[in-house]
């Protein structure tokens, strides 16, 4: 069986008296879509936040790429592709000037694919971030987040009844 690319072993997080996790244990292998479903407050997103080394475990240990999560390497963080929860697109830019200063911090940035994928969602990159919709916004940040084809993906989903945060590799 390969090394899984992200690990969670027994990972605990106590926020003052409240248990958010529970002694939580998960693997990601090559080619897994893994969603992490529960109600608002369940730990989630701090099960995630965990894994890609943002919070410590209270008790636990998590790694990515076979690295400890809270020490990884610049390399590793390369490999990783992150939409927050919230969006924390630049207002004031433009679609096409946030991605090109994205693509600025990434050797490997594909424009070929960015480019595929705007035509396929239909992205206004013209248009100034504040005036896009909310699924334009996501849209967008998910192009900023896969457009060096990270070996791990983040991103979260919002459906009608329940936020999906979802692992791809």
């Amino acid at each position: 069986m390969p090394e899984p690319l992200a690990a969670a072993r027994n990972v605990t997080k106590i926020f003052d008296s409240k248990v958010a996790l529970d002694s939580v244990s998960a693997e990601v292998f090559p080619g897994d879509i893994i969603g992490v479903l529960g109600k608002n407050g369940a730990g989630k997103t701090t099960l995630l936040e965990i894994l890609l080394g943002f919070s410590p475990p209270t008790r636990g240990s998590t790694s990515v790429f076979g690295e400890d999560s809270l020490q990884l390497s610049a390399a590793a963080k390369a490999r990783i592709g992150f939409v927050p929860q919230q969006d924390e697109l630049l207002g004031a830019l433009n679609g096409k000037q946030l991605l090109a200063i994205v693509a600025a911090f990434h050797a490997n940035w594909d424009c070929a694919f960015v480019d595929r994928l705007v035509a396929e969602w239909r992205v206004p990159l013209d248009r100034r971030i504040a005036t896009l919709s909310v699924g334009e916004r996501q849209k967008l940040a998910l192009l900023a987040s896969l457009g060096h084809h990270p070996d791990l993906a983040k991103s979260v989903r919002i459906t009608r009844d329940a936020v999906v945060r979802v692992l791809t590799t």
